[in-house]
């Protein structure tokens, strides 16, 4: 009787658990797992955008407001002004090189110190062009922004590492305008020098007329 008694209590203890207790591991428990590491992933994604958009803004601030110093529209001619400055000592620079290849090479390589010459002639053209707009974007500048240089409007010491103001809108402003003012000096030394041909051929044909 002692052990009937005891194998109905057991199967009774059997009986009464819950289907559950066997697994600490079902399909809705992993599934709200997965929906909680989600979640977590979704903020840390967020997180990391929220940090990247904020990196952006600090270097677009950066760019336009070099050493805090922000850039203003109304500066304009001063930042034609020193581009045309750096861009037309570029231009005697290579006027300075060639002229002394070609010197340097006049004995030892008669043809290479021509073509030197050739190359001399195109840059003494160039360097005029930009000679002359920058002494008129000068003029400019110093009566559109009297009182003002490049570097106390701007806190930038020059133009000579344009990798660090090429993304300013006001560079960008600026290159245009010093483009347009080199193509317009560039179209009246060209008229000039036809004008010049034009009489040196009329004076070879017929001679001096006065």
């Amino acid at each position: 009787m002692k052990k009937i008694k005891q194998s109905q209590q057991s199967k009774k203890r059997v009986s009464t658990r819950s289907p559950t207790s066997c697994s600490k591991s079902t399909p809705a428990g992993s599934n709200e797992k997965w929906a909680v590491q989600f979640k977590l992933w979704i903020e840390e994604k967020t997180e990391a955008k929220n940090v990247r958009e904020r990196l952006k803004a600090q270097e677009a601030a950066d760019r336009l407001c070099p050493g805090s110093v922000c850039q203003k529209t109304r500066d304009l001619p001063l930042w034609e002004m020193e581009m045309l400055r750096h861009e037309s000592k570029r231009k005697q620079e290579s006027v300075e090189n060639n002229q002394r290849w070609a010197e340097e090479s006049t004995n030892s390589d008669p043809d290479r110190a021509k073509s030197f010459q050739v190359d001399l002639k195109h840059a003494k053209r160039k360097a005029a062009i930009y000679q002359q707009a920058y002494e008129a974007t000068k003029v400019d500048a110093e009566r559109l922004c009297p009182g003002k240089t490049f570097t106390s409007a701007t806190g930038i010491a020059s133009l000579g590492r344009r990798e660090t103001v090429t993304s300013i809108n006001v560079f960008k402003e600026a290159q245009k305008l010093a483009e347009k003012e080199i193509d317009r000096y560039e179209e009246s030394i060209l008229n000039a020098e036809k004008m010049l041909k034009e009489y040196e051929e009329s004076l070879a044909r017929y001679g001096n007329q006065d």
